[in-house]
């Protein structure tokens, strides 16, 4: 309901009926390409959640693996996509791992995400000759986090003072085994690999909207891919960092202004339009596939016993 609601606003904001005949222009034999383009952002994607499995020795069939990391796209609907740790839970339920390994490689996947779409925000604006700076502040926090992680003397000393008080003692014991597997994930190797790989997998999202954008009458062009590359990023991490469900309405309200801004040439009509297309078989897509495979996998595991590791 909020999906169509966020629509209908867009639609309306730029003129429903100019919208109207932008979507009737548009090459729909391109459809198929963009959301072969966002596939190939989920299947990257997984390809590095099956990195992080075989990492930590959980032992996992590929196609069980990729029933639970496609689960975790219907929680992308979630504040900050933190539903994602829906996959710790099944993975814990089939008796797979333990969540002290899969919380932090959900965190993981996040904040290499966060850094990756920040870097290609980078990459596209500054190569249209537009000011970084403002989304390298962005990356303040997150750096932060992972040498505050990394400074193993100063998490010693807290869980240490931690584990000696009478109510917290137990679950900082417990928190000892999520800062190992939190300290492994952090490390340069890993970051690196998961930052790549995250980069080339949202890409992919960049050049499903160039097709669209060429679908609508918009040049194909060079300069197209740095711009959709950065309106993409931009808008993207807006609405993760806002925290609303999904970035709903900020999401769309950055990407249809970014596209205005950055792309000569573009009217308001074809923005929006590019931009309601773009969420269709990028998030929503996800998101239905997701919720689909969520289903199934809890009904799967309700019929069984599975014995649980604690």
């Amino acid at each position: 309901m909020a999906g169509i609601v966020i629509f209908a606003v867009v639609a309306l904001a730029a003129d429903a009926r100019l919208v109207g005949d932008a979507f009737a222009q548009f090459d729909w034999r391109l459809l198929p390409l963009a959301i072969a383009l966002t596939l190939w952002n989920y299947v990257v994607r997984w390809v590095r959640w099956q990195i992080y499995l075989r990492g930590f020795s959980v032992d996992v069939p590929p196609g069980e693996s990729l029933a639970v990391f496609m689960a975790g796209l219907g929680m992308a609907i979630t504040p900050g996509k933190l539903g994602e740790l829906v996959k710790a839970y099944l993975l814990q339920r089939s008796g797979r791992s333990t969540t002290a390994v899969i919380v932090p490689i959900v965190l993981a996947e996040r904040l290499a995400d966060g850094l990756a779409m920040a870097l290609l925000a980078v990459i596209g604006l500054a190569s249209l000759g537009q000011g970084p700076a403002g989304i390298l502040l962005a990356v303040i926090p997150a750096v932060a986090l992972v040498a505050l992680v990394r400074w193993r003397r100063a998490a010693e000393w807290a869980f240490t003072v931690a584990e000696g008080l009478p109510l917290v003692g137990k679950l900082a014991t417990r928190g000892r085994d999520f800062y190992e597997s939190t300290y492994a994930l952090f490390g340069v190797r890993s970051l690196f690999m998961s930052i790549t790989l995250g980069m080339i997998s949202w890409f992919g999202e960049a050049l499903a909207l160039v097709v669209i954008l060429g679908g609508l009458g918009v040049p194909v062009n060079g300069p197209l891919v740095l711009q959709a590359t950065g309106a993409m990023a931009v808008a993207t991490l807006v609405g993760t960092l806002s925290f609303l469900p999904g970035g709903l309405g900020l999401a769309e309200g950055g990407l249809v202004g970014l596209l205005m801004f950055l792309v000569p040439g573009i009217v308001l009509a074809q923005a929006a339009a590019a931009t309601l297309l773009f969420r269709l078989v990028t998030f929503w897509f996800g998101v239905s596939l997701g919720v689909l495979t969520l289903a199934w996998l809890l009904r799967r595991t309700a019929r069984a016993t599975p014995e649980v590791v604690v």
